[in-house]
C-alpha cells in the first residue's frame, strides 16, 4: 500500500503540469527532462539522465491507462507508451511501479489478490508479536517495488519467500516471560 500512496503522491504534488480532466489523453510524444529550475526536486529527478521524471511521466501514464479499465485492467503485457529518446519510434512499457503494474495489467481486483499474501504475513506476525521484524523484512521490498516492478524479479520472490519462512519459525533467541 505505501508504494501506491507514494506513487500516488508523487504524481499529484510533484508532476509540474496535469492535464485537464476533461482533455483527451495526451499522444506519446518524444520529451526531454523538464527544466532544472534549481529546485532540489529538480535536480533529484533529473539526475541520470532525467529517470525521475521519466518515471512520473510514465506513472502518469499508467494510472490514465488503468482509468480506462479500473475493475479487471487491461490484460497482460506492457501497457505504458514510451517514446524511443532518437527515433521516436513508441514503444511499450512496463511502468516500473510494481502497483501500477499490476492495476494495469489485472486491475483493482487483480492488485487486491496480490496483496492478500503480504496481508497474510502482517496478519501473521502481529500475532506472533513479531510485527516489527516483518516491516524490517518488508521495507525493502516496499521501496524497490516503488520504481521497479518485481513480478520479473527472482531475488524479490526468494526474499519473500524467506520472510515468510523466517518470521513463521520460533525465534531465534527466546525472549525473557
Amino acid at each position: 500500500m505505501v508504494p501506491l500512496v507514494l506513487s500516488i503522491g508523487a504524481i499529484v504534488f510533484v508532476r509540474p503540469e496535469s492535464p485537464s480532466p476533461t482533455a483527451p489523453p495526451p499522444s506519446p510524444t518524444v520529451s526531454t527532462p523538464a527544466h532544472n529550475d534549481g529546485n532540489q526536486l529538480s535536480t533529484l529527478l533529473e539526475a541520470d539522465g532525467g529517470e525521475g521524471s521519466i518515471r512520473l511521466e510514465m506513472w502518469s501514464t499508467a494510472l490514465e491507462r488503468f482509468a480506462s479499465s479500473p475493475l479487471f485492467g487491461l490484460g497482460p503485457g506492457t501497457h505504458v507508451p514510451w517514446p524511443h529518446p532518437l527515433s521516436g519510434e513508441i514503444s511499450y512499457n512496463e511502468a516500473h511501479n510494481t502497483i501500477l503494474d499490476i492495476l494495469l495489467v489485472a486491475g483493482s481486483i487483480g492488485l487486491a489478490a496480490a496483496l492478500v499474501p503480504v496481508g497474510i504475513v502482517v496478519v501473521k506476525s502481529a500475532q506472533a508479536n513479531r510485527l516489527p521484524e516483518a516491516a524490517i523484512a518488508i521495507a525493502p521490498i516496499a521501496v524497490f517495488a516503488m520504481v521497479h516492478y518485481i513480478g520479473r524479479q527472482p531475488l524479490t520472490w526468494i526474499f519473500f519467500a524467506a520472510i515468510v519462512l523466517i518470521l513463521s519459525s520460533q525465534p531465534l533467541l527466546r525472549r525473557p516471560q
